[in-house]
């Protein structure tokens, strides 16, 4: 444990100092992914449940943050497909994975939801206000006669 605590404050140390750039975080989780999985392939550990993690990890930062500018909630999405990977390669015939998945499957997609409606929360209050006042003076109409008598 201290070994792992030594590495994560030299990390922080290294990012602040230096400011490598945004390339260090994607560079760190391959590293660790590259690491994880020599050492579960070297010692034929149960090693693969963190192995797909940090490759979801990975894949997460690689492609949806730096790339392809997806929301924070794909993160989630790529953690699924590591568990699906897991299912597929190395826990068979046992679903733990699967069950996990779903879980991580159903956390991004309110996540998801959530970030598009705090997106468009600036957008949604005006558009509640002119839909609410269009639908007074609809019901209000033209009075005939003078009054209304409802």
């Amino acid at each position: 444990m201290g070994i792992v605590l030594v590495l994560i404050g030299a990390w922080f140390i290294v990012k602040l100092v230096l400011h490598p750039g945004p390339w260090f975080a994607g560079a760190t989780w391959v590293l660790l992914t590259l690491l994880a999985s020599a050492y579960a392939a070297y010692t034929r550990a149960p090693g693969w449940v963190l192995v797909a993690f940090l490759s979801a990890g990975t894949a997460a930062y690689a492609f949806a943050d730096a790339y392809l500018g997806l929301p924070g909630s794909f993160y989630f999405v790529f953690l699924a497909l590591g568990c699906f990977g897991l299912y597929q390669f190395v826990t068979r015939p046992f679903r733990w994975p699967l069950y996990l998945a779903a879980v991580l499957l159903g956390m991004a997609t309110v996540f998801f939801i959530m970030g598009i409606a705090i997106r468009f929360a600036l957008y949604l209050l005006p558009l509640l206000l002119l839909i609410w006042g269009v639908s007074l003076l609809l019901q209000s109409g033209p009075r005939r006669g003078g009054r209304n008598l409802q």
